[in-house]
């Protein structure tokens, strides 16, 4: 069998097909997106995932005959840019900043001149700058250098 994990927004989803592609069952833990202590920020404690994954993985072995030893491959779909900090132990540093979030980085130091010509060169300085100031991680460095020091894992959830 193989399990398939939708982490997504709104909700966590546990699929159960068998070899052929059939679905033999399923279970949806609906989420709360995010809270926000700013406005135009969205986080999420990373904990409140993985509990609401272990929640709809319980809820389908409850609801199928399937036992989890049948396993033999997982599927993982995650929202995309929703960032988590973790330290040398694995423990989360502060709250997943979700993709929904609206913060920025401060964008204004130059590149190196190695970077600086090709990207203008190509026309993509524009959106090389984008993305420095949508960059969660500098925007982590620049606000809290303290959680960015202590940052040994910086991961998408998932």
């Amino acid at each position: 069998m193989i399990l398939a994990i939708d982490n997504g927004t709104q909700s966590v989803r546990a699929l159960l097909f068998d070899g052929e592609g059939n679905l033999l069952g399923s279970a949806k833990q609906e989420l709360e997106p995010y809270f926000s202590t700013q406005p135009g920020w969205a986080e999420q404690h990373p904990q409140y995932f993985w509990d609401a994954l272990g929640q709809a993985c319980q809820q389908l072995w409850q609801e199928t005959a399937a036992n989890p030893a049948q396993v033999k491959g997982v599927t993982l779909t995650t929202q995309r840019g929703t960032v988590v900090n973790l330290d040398v132990n694995g423990t989360p540093l502060r709250p997943a900043i979700i993709w929904l979030d609206q913060r920025h980085a401060d964008a204004s130091a130059p590149l190196p001149v190695y970077l600086r010509w090709p990207f203008r060169l190509l026309g993509l300085a524009p959106t090389i700058q984008r993305f420095r100031e949508n960059c969660q991680a500098n925007w982590i460095a620049q606000n809290q250098p303290d959680v960015w020091r202590d940052t040994r894992y910086f991961l998408l959830t998932g």
